[in-house]
């Protein structure tokens, strides 16, 4: 039985085991934004190394804490174990670059039930993009002209009332939502989920003003379900933005229309 081609994220994610909880990666400028290392695939990165020492299958929270950028090039990533339980088993991988620690991401592992329950919304999640075949496909920089590398590897299609920034006319409203997914044609999995998280325009850039990269103290991921084949359907939102900081909310269904994962992200204004 012939097994599918790698997606370029897999192969570009493969993890050579360099110790027994060590590993090495060459990170390659696909993955960046400008030169840096896209937060989600960094985050993504570390999700996979503790993945290799842990028994439990589905990184239920994964959070990362960004100390500098990870540069396109060699990176090693030093895991240990915190503890190892029946139902969850927890993880710290620090992503190590020119011998300074750059990322040091904190995950908890566990199991998702076959057969998982209906989900019940104390308040209603944002509204999601418009029909597929009503959105715009877009490869997007930032509106300062950084190109993002990572958003090619994307095949993403944008809403009608999102990026307005791309046209040169913000909407005033920090609100993205798109559908995505990889543009090589693999399939979202465990470990794509961190990436999506990230890799598309902050949803800030809609405001005036907001027009230069912004850097991301924290982000963390949960995840809720192991996503169907197909594509994801994003909506983000910065409901504050004050004092040079802004938090953004993501939500991710799968092509189920089941949420299989919530972000939330502090990040810094230039």
């Amino acid at each position: 039985m012939e097994h599918p081609p790698l997606s370029g994220f897999t192969r570009d994610s493969r993890l050579e085991r360099v110790g027994e909880r060590e590993f090495a990666v060459d990170v390659t400028r696909e993955w960046c934004i400008g030169d840096a290392a896209n937060g989600g695939y960094s985050l993504s990165l570390g999700v996979r190394a503790i993945a290799e020492t842990v028994p439990l299958p589905v990184p239920l929270t994964s959070t990362a804490h960004y100390l500098a950028p990870v540069l396109h090039g060699p990176l090693r990533i030093e895991v240990e174990t915190i503890r190892i339980g029946r139902t969850l088993a927890r993880g710290v991988a620090r992503l190590v670059q020119g011998g300074r620690e750059c990322v040091r991401v904190l995950a908890a592992f566990g199991a998702l039930p076959a057969e998982p329950a209906p989900p019940l919304y104390a308040e209603e999640p944002p509204l999601a993009p418009a029909p597929l075949e009503e959105c715009t496909a877009l490869v997007l920089g930032t509106p300062s002209g950084i190109p993002g590398h990572v958003r090619a590897q994307l095949d993403t299609r944008y809403d009608p009332e999102s990026v307005g920034w791309a046209r040169g006319r913000p909407t005033g409203r920090s609100r993205l939502a798109a559908w995505t997914r990889l543009a090589d044609g693999g399939e979202p999995d465990r470990f794509l989920l961190p990436l999506v998280a990230d890799a598309l325009p902050c949803s800030a850039f809609e405001l005036p003003g907001v027009t230069e990269r912004v850097l991301t103290i924290e982000l963390t991921v949960h995840q809720r379900a192991v996503p169907a084949p197909g594509w994801l359907c994003c909506a983000f939102r910065a409901d504050l933005v004050a004092d040079g900081y802004l938090g953004e909310d993501g939500w991710i269904w799968d092509s189920s229309g089941r949420l299989v994962a919530e972000s939330r992200q502090l990040a810094l204004l230039p």
